[in-house]
């Protein structure tokens, strides 16, 4: 197994963490190096929130990082369809987190 597709299955159980908890399956990894720092699945239907995405579930575990450590980041989120539960979960993107917006002057 490679990092990726460890990274890929830690994404994958998020995703399934929050089918069983009545959500929308949406998991996400944030991974600097071969280390995860940030993990989290979609919970906008269990804590009835418009911004509790996976993405922002996974930076919200992860902690405040510099943005130099960002920038070195890959961020794997993965989606488990329910009209696709015959199948794995297929990958929705695998992205680089965007850099922090830098101040000009």
């Amino acid at each position: 197994m490679t990092s990726t597709d460890r990274f890929l299955e830690e994404a994958i159980q998020e995703a399934r963490q929050g089918l069983r908890e009545g959500g929308i399956p949406i998991g996400s990894v944030i991974v600097h190096g071969d280390t995860i720092l940030g993990r989290g699945h979609n919970r906008r239907v269990q804590k009835l929130s418009a911004i509790l995405h996976g993405e922002m579930d996974a930076l919200e575990n992860g902690g405040r990082q510099p943005a130099s450590i960002y920038r070195e980041c890959v961020h794997f989120v993965v989606r488990n369809s329910p009209r696709h539960r015959r199948r794995e979960p297929h990958l929705r993107g695998r992205r680089r987190t965007p850099s922090l917006p830098r101040r000009v002057g």
